[in-house]
């Protein structure tokens, strides 16, 4: 399936919800979204694509921000 989610330029804007969002404090939805372009990336790029490392390590950031350690290593 091909939709708007599944196309780069789109996962991108995702991304910058999710920067919102972090900047907000609202770090569920910040993860949500991330998630969200994760999958997006993923869809449209393979799961091995070098674009998904940095919402990995922005989901990883966001957990290190709350403390969340141990979802931090998964």
């Amino acid at each position: 399936m091909w939709g708007p989610e599944t196309k780069p330029c789109f996962t991108f804007s995702i991304s910058s919800t999710a920067a919102v969002f972090w900047n907000q404090g609202k770090y569920g939805e910040a993860i949500q979204q991330y998630q969200r372009e994760l999958a997006g990336y993923k869809k449209a790029l393979g799961k091995n694509h070098s674009l998904r490392l940095n919402t990995v390590n922005n989901i990883a950031i966001v957990f290190d921000k709350q403390g969340k350690y141990d979802e931090v290593m998964q």
